[in-house]
């Protein structure tokens, strides 16, 4: 799942054990810019891909739903 959303470099990093992840951690420690563009990406994938209504979306896709209610209609918020 990880090298499907994270493109090494530009918005995470991928390293395969120890020495590759020390690399990645140096190379990163030795670049402020480069720490600040991944992490500046790195959040906007996760606003892309895993906010409430986006995964809502996915879900009610994945049901064959056409609309996903808001809170307070009809089969929104869970009620006692």
């Amino acid at each position: 799942e990880n090298v499907r959303l994270i493109r090494h470099g530009e918005n995470g990093l991928l390293a395969n054990g120890r020495d590759e992840w020390i690399r990645c951690l140096e190379e990163l420690i030795g670049d402020r810019e480069k720490r600040r563009r991944i992490a500046e990406r790195g959040y906007d994938t996760v606003e892309r891909e895993f906010t409430i209504p986006v995964v809502a979306r996915r879900i009610a896709d994945a049901l064959g739903l056409e609309e996903t209610p808001g809170p307070g209609e009809a089969g929104g918020a869970c009620r006692e």
